[in-house]
C-alpha cells in the first residue's frame, strides 16, 4: 500500500501523521485544506480509488466565487496598474496579482495536472470581473492545442463571448507565432505615436493627462516553449518578444508565459524570458522558474503555488492556493455561472465583441466544450 506521497505503508493513520509531521519540519505551510486534502487521499485508497482523482473543491476550503466577494464589478480603473486577487494564503488572506511599472510580466511553469491551466482562467476571470472592457483588453494565444484559450468562445457560433477579449488565437506554425507577436509590436508603436503626440511618455502619464479611456492590455502566451522548440521560428520570435517585453510596461502591455515544459527555459533564447519577467508562478515540480538554488516547488502538492515577485529569489516565496474552477460536474457550473456575470446585455440581446478567433490547427476541427477535459 502507498500513500499520497508514493511512500510504502502500513498503517493509513500513522502514515497521516508522518507526512504533516514531514511538512512541518520542511516548512511547509500546513493548513485545513491541505490535512483534508491527504485524508481524502487515504480514504480514497481505502476503497480502491486513486488519490489523482481527487477534486480540487476537496483540496480547498474556498470556492472560485469566494474570489469576487467585495469587489464590485467594472468599477476599477486600470490607470496605474491592475491588482486582483487569485488566490489564498496558509492564514487565509488573498494573494493578489499585481501588474504596472515594477512587476510589467510574468512566468508561469507547472507540469501536466499542476494545475497550470486552472490558475490561468483565476487570473483571466478575476481581471475580468473588476476591470470593465474598457479597462482591460485580453488577448489569448495557446500554442498547443487551443483547448483552454477556446474555452472563452462559444462551440456554437465559433465566436467569443468574453467583452473583454480581442483576439483567441490557437496555432504552432513559425507564421502564426510571428502574426500573433507583429500585432502586438505595431500596437506598441501605435501607443507610442499617441503619447508623443500628447507630451507624454507612459500609459499611466497619458491617461491622467488625457483623462480618455485607452485599455491596459494582458496577453497570455500559453505553452510559449514551442516558439523555442523550432530553430527558425526561435530566431524570428526572440528579438520580437524582447522589444514586447521591454517596450511594453510603458505603454500598459503585459504579458505572461506559461509552459509545461520548463527545461525550455534553459535555453539561449529563453533568457529573454527570464530577464523581463520579475513576477514568477511556480507550480508543484516546476524547475527553472524559480532562481538557482529556489527549490521550494519540489515541497508543494496541488492546488498550491508559489508566487514570487522577485525574479524568483530564495527566500521571496509566497505559498497559495487557488480554487478550482468547476467547468461541468454541476449545473449551472462556476463556469456558466461566471460567463452569464461577464456577457453584456443590450435590450436584451448580448452583442458579441469584437474579438478575432483563430484555429490555427484545423478550422474545421473546433473544441467543443464536451471534448475538454475538466481534469486540469
Amino acid at each position: 500500500m502507498t500513500n499520497v506521497l508514493g511512500e510504502t505503508t502500513m498503517n493509513k493513520k500513522e502514515t497521516l501523521q508522518d507526512i504533516v509531521a514531514e511538512m512541518k519540519r520542511n516548512g511547509i505551510p500546513v493548513i485545513d485544506y491541505y490535512a483534508k486534502r491527504i485524508e481524502a487521499a487515504l480514504a480514497k485508497s481505502e476503497q480502491g480509488c486513486s488519490p489523482s482523482k481527487i477534486t480540487k473543491n476537496e483540496a480547498s476550503p474556498h470556492v472560485f466565487a469566494d474570489l469576487f466577494s467585495g469587489i464590485p464589478k467594472w468599477k476599477s480603473s486600470s490607470a496605474d496598474g491592475l491588482e486582483v486577487p487569485i488566490g489564498w494564503d496558509e492564514t487565509g488572506e488573498p494573494v493578489m496579482f499585481r501588474l504596472g511599472m515594477n512587476n510589467c510580466h510574468a512566468l508561469m511553469g507547472g507540469a501536466t495536472g499542476s494545475g497550470k491551466s486552472n490558475l490561468l482562467h483565476v487570473i483571466v476571470c478575476s481581471l475580468c470581473h473588476k476591470y470593465s472592457p474598457e479597462e482591460l483588453q485580453i488577448r489569448l494565444l495557446d500554442m498547443k492545442d487551443g483547448v483552454e484559450a477556446f474555452r472563452y468562445v462559444d462551440p456554437e457560433t465559433k465566436e467569443a463571448w468574453l467583452p473583454h477579449a480581442k483576439s483567441i488565437s490557437a496555432g504552432n506554425s513559425p507564421d502564426f507565432a510571428e502574426s500573433f507577436v507583429d500585432d502586438i509590436l505595431n500596437e506598441i508603436r501605435n501607443r507610442n505615436s499617441c503619447f508623443k503626440r500628447d507630451g507624454v511618455a507612459s500609459f499611466s502619464g497619458w491617461r491622467r493627462k488625457t483623462s480618455k479611456k485607452m485599455p491596459r492590455i494582458f496577453i497570455v502566451i500559453d505553452e510559449f516553449a514551442q516558439m523555442f522548440a523550432d530553430p527558425d521560428l526561435a530566431k524570428k520570435v526572440s528579438s520580437a518578444l524582447q522589444e514586447i517585453l521591454q517596450l511594453g510596461r510603458s505603454c500598459g502591455i503585459h504579458v505572461l508565459v506559461s509552459t509545461q515544459d520548463t527545461n525550455a527555459l534553459t535555453t539561449t533564447n529563453a533568457e529573454v524570458i527570464l530577464s523581463q519577467t520579475p513576477l514568477r508562478f511556480a507550480l508543484p515540480d516546476a524547475s527553472g522558474v524559480l532562481a538557482s538554488g529556489n527549490h521550494a516547488a519540489r515541497t508543494i502538492l496541488k492546488p498550491q503555488c508559489i508566487l514570487n515577485e522577485s525574479r524568483g529569489e530564495d527566500g521571496m516565496n509566497r505559498v497559495f492556493v487557488h480554487p478550482f474552477i468547476d467547468f461541468f460536474s454541476k449545473s449551472p457550473s462556476d463556469w456558466d455561472l461566471f460567463r452569464k456575470s461577464i456577457e453584456v446585455k443590450t435590450d436584451g440581446r448580448i452583442p458579441q465583441p469584437l474579438c478575432e478567433v483563430v484555429d490555427g490547427f484545423d478550422g474545421e476541427n473546433f473544441p467543443r466544450w464536451g471534448d475538454i477535459p475538466d481534469d486540469i
